[in-house]
This record gives C-alpha cells, sequence and structure tokens, in this order.
C-alpha cells in the first residue's frame, strides 16, 4: 500500500537520496554523465531543496511504500497567467517501483490538493527523450510546446511542455 505525505524541511535528505538514486538510471541513455552530476548538484542540493520549500513555495510529496520511501514529487502554482496553472516540477519513482502506479498516485494526489483551489491546468516539462513522456500521454497530458533551456556551463534541457486540464 501506497501512503502520500507532504514533505518538509525535515525530508530534504530523503528527496536528495532518491533522486540520487533515481537520475542515474532515468537519464543514464538520455544526457552525459557530467550533466546528471551537475543538474543533481544545481537541483538536489539541500539549500536549493530549502529555497524550493521555503522562499518559492514549491510542495514536496513522498510516496512510502511499507514505510520506505519510493518515489517524489514537486508542484507550485505558476503566477500571472491568464488561467490558474500548477506546475509538475519533479515527478520521479525508484525504477524497481515503475510499473505499479505509484507515479500516477502521486499525480491524482496533486490534482486533489490543486483542484478544489480553483487551478485547471497541470503543466510539466519532460526530455523530449524520456520515456516517460507516453506516461504522460496515458494519464491525459499533451504536448503543447518544445523548449530549449539553457542551464549554464554548456549544458541544455530539450523538453516538451505537456499539459492536461483538470
Amino acid at each position: 500500500m501506497i501512503i502520500i505525505k507532504h514533505a518538509g524541511i525535515h525530508d530534504i535528505a530523503v528527496i536528495h537520496e532518491l533522486a540520487h538514486r533515481i537520475w542515474p538510471t532515468v537519464y543514464g541513455n538520455i544526457i552525459s554523465p557530467q550533466q546528471i552530476k551537475y543538474m543533481l548538484l544545481g537541483m538536489y542540493a539541500q539549500e536549493v531543496l530549502q529555497h524550493k520549500m521555503t522562499v518559492q513555495h514549491h510542495d514536496f510529496i513522498i510516496a512510502y511504500e511499507d514505510e520506505m520511501p519510493v518515489g517524489f514529487a514537486c508542484f507550485y502554482e505558476r503566477k500571472n497567467l491568464p488561467v490558474r496553472v500548477c506546475r509538475l516540477d519533479k515527478l520521479y519513482v525508484l525504477p524497481d517501483q515503475q510499473g505499479k502506479g505509484i507515479g500516477n498516485q502521486l499525480i491524482q494526489h496533486i490534482i486533489s490538493k490543486i483542484k478544489p483551489a480553483g487551478i485547471t491546468v497541470l503543466d510539466l516539462t519532460v526530455n523530449r527523450k524520456n520515456i516517460a513522456v507516453e506516461f504522460y500521454k496515458k494519464l491525459g497530458f499533451q504536448i503543447v510546446a518544445e523548449e530549449d533551456t539553457d542551464i549554464g556551463s554548456g549544458f541544455f534541457m530539450n523538453d516538451y511542455i505537456m499539459q492536461q486540464k483538470i
């Protein structure tokens, strides 16, 4: 049974560890080991996660199976748009736990939190070569644009922007 809990500053080490366990498998055939290392440092350092939680007000959730963390997600409301949009900023499940519906449960949990607040669109960015593109399509997300983002040190994120109306 999967239990989803809100994550706080006390959970940063868990999120950090999960990301470092998941990323090499998820991105190993998509981006270079150097870019994986660069992005993990830039996105999952303790101070970065703490800033996202406390200053930027990003919400993190962690999925547990038998009290063991197996995945996490991060989301936040995007401001100054004509409609209310929530960005699914992160969604990762341990490779040996994928295919069990945990990612879907994380997304459904997020929707249950944001829909009553009047948010009508859930969007995300995903690497164009990531097999997760098909996962998101199965859940009703549609590709609405492509985005190439220079993240520094000669590295780029080459993503699809996907949306789902909720």
